[in-house]
Order: structure tokens, then sequence, then C-alpha cells
């Protein structure tokens, strides 16, 4: 894999910015493997987070920033940080991400939700493993229309289910993963999809029924304390994989 980079956008196949106003010149692959990169893009003006500037993701925060063209993104001169955001005066695209496309988004979020199934409401389990399956098989363009509708719509009743039932959290919430999957744009279905099972694997360390004990503030910081634990582990784990299928492809 080739070494991180520093900052990444998203964009559409034209080049407008998923995240960003604005419209990128793109780099272009020559035979020989290399890329040239786009032209420079520059904005004036006093640099505001959220307001103004060039938005660029840094790699803790791509999960939040995908869209259906990924890039490495350099810039020059300034460079303000919030969170896991860059905002930089002057900046351009400089290679291509080919491992991503609606294949290989799909696969990645087959593989968040399956990483929190074991959460899921037993009585339920076996059909949310089903539809994940659905799903591999929609990656690769070989599930048929009416399983696909037919995954679709069970993914949408175990999530309506989970809450008339009264489900905790963590069962909820990892059908809910299991839903995000078959969103109609694929690098939706990534972005929702690790979200939700970042937050179910969240749920999952300390059993949801210490909420319904007598407010202890030790024990809510203990609970607090494993939950960011546990959401930030899931987050890590995520990442790695993301940042493997961007530069390599393959099969997630």
């Amino acid at each position: 894999m080739s070494p991180e980079a520093e900052f990444y956008e998203a964009t559409d196949v034209d080049g407008w910015s998923c995240h960003d106003s604005g419209l990128w010149s793109l780099p272009v692959l020559s035979p020989d493997g290399t890329w040239t990169p786009g032209e420079w893009r520059a904005v004036g003006g006093q640099l505001r987070p959220f307001q103004n500037g060039i938005h660029l993701a840094a790699a803790t925060g791509l999960l939040e920033r995908l869209g259906p063209v990924m890039w490495e993104a350099e810039v020059c001169g300034r460079v303000m940080r919030r969170g896991s955001v860059g905002v930089a005066r002057q900046a351009r695209l400089v290679r291509g991400l080919p491992g991503w496309s609606e294949r290989t988004a799909r696969l990645f979020a087959v593989t968040c939700a399956a990483e929190v199934l074991h959460l899921a409401d037993p009585e339920v389990a076996p059909l949310l493993e089903w539809m994940l399956g659905v799903a591999r098989r929609h990656a690769d363009g070989r599930a048929t229309a009416a399983e696909l509708a037919l995954a679709r719509q069970a993914s949408w009743d175990s999530v309506t289910d989970g809450w008339e039932a009264g489900l905790d959290d963590a069962p909820r919430v990892a059908a809910s993963a299991v839903r995000s999957v078959f969103d109609a744009e694929a690098w939706r279905a990534a972005s929702d999809a690790s979200r939700q099972a970042r937050v179910a694997a969240g749920w999952g360390a300390e059993p949801a029924a210490a909420l319904d004990e007598p407010w202890d503030p030790a024990a809510s910081r203990a609970w607090r304390t494993a939950f960011s634990a546990a959401v930030q582990a899931a987050l890590n784990r995520q990442l790695e994989s993301l940042l493997r299928v961007l530069h390599e492809g393959g099969r997630e």
C-alpha cells in the first residue's frame, strides 16, 4: 500500500466536490500508471472552517467524507484544522484512488455491518445474515432484482420491528447497520453502515440494562468510558480497512 496521504477529497464523476462547494480540475492517469495532478484551486478571503476555504478530509475523517470518486489532495500554504478536516486556501488533487468503486464501497459497507451482527437479536440474526449475503451478491452483480427488493424491504422491517419490540440499543442499531448497506448510492451505504456499526459497538460494550438501574455517577462514567473506547476501536478497524480498500481495492 502506498504511503498514507495527508488529505483526501471526494467528488462526483465530473469533479464536483461532494462535501464542499467547488469544481476540481481532475488528475489524469497516464498509460505508464503515473498521475498528472489537476490544476490548483484557490479561494480568497479569510479562512473560516465550514464557511470559507477549501475543506479536505484527513485520514481520520474519511468515513464521514466519502463520495463516488476518491482522491489524494495536496495543499499549499496555511492549513486550519478543525477535528479531522483541513481548511486550506490553495489545493489540488494529485492522484486518484481507483481501488474505490461501487463494488468495493458496497463490500466495505457489508464488512462494517457484519462486524456487529453478533449484537443483533438472536431471533432475527439469521435473517440479517441472509440480507448481508444478498448485499454481497448485489455488489458483485449476482443478486436478482427480486431478492434485492425482498432484502431491502426486510431490512426496513427489521429496524421498525426492533423499535416496536422495544429492543435494547445494540440489537436495534446493529439491524440499522444492515439496513444501511442497501442505500441506493454505494458510498452512502459505506458511510452510513460504518457509522451505525460504530454506534452498535458502543452500545454493545456494556449491558444496556445497566442504564435502567438507579443512577450512580461512578457507574455512569464507567459506562461512558466503555462506550467511547468501543466506538474508537471500531473506528480504528474501519479506517484501516477503508485505507486498504482505497489503495488496493479487492474484495472486502
